[in-house]
């Protein structure tokens, strides 16, 4: 029993380093190939998904279940306010 649960640690191992070689060829292959393209500005379309997920949740959820949902919405606001206004992130 004990040898079989070694060789298939041992099987399994050598599928994680392979899976591993090649997401690291992936990563960096694409890096390298990508690394003469320009840049996309998300910083617009990504504050909007976030202000649009925070209102839906919002919207969505019952209050009876989550009465705190209004004051978490506000929260989430004024903290994306803060940092799109502020420019806080890169």
């Amino acid at each position: 029993m004990f040898l079989f649960v070694l060789q298939y640690h041992v099987d399994e191992m050598k599928k994680s380093f392979l899976f591993s070689a090649l997401y690291a060829a992936f990563v960096f292959g694409g890096r390298h190939l990508m690394n003469k393209r320009a840049k996309f500005e998300l910083r617009k379309p990504l504050v909007l998904w976030s202000l649009t997920l925070a209102v839906f949740r919002s919207s969505f959820s019952n209050t009876k279940q989550d009465p705190h949902a209004p004051v978490l919405l506000l929260k989430q606001l004024s903290i994306l306010f803060h940092l799109y206004s502020h420019q806080l992130f890169p």
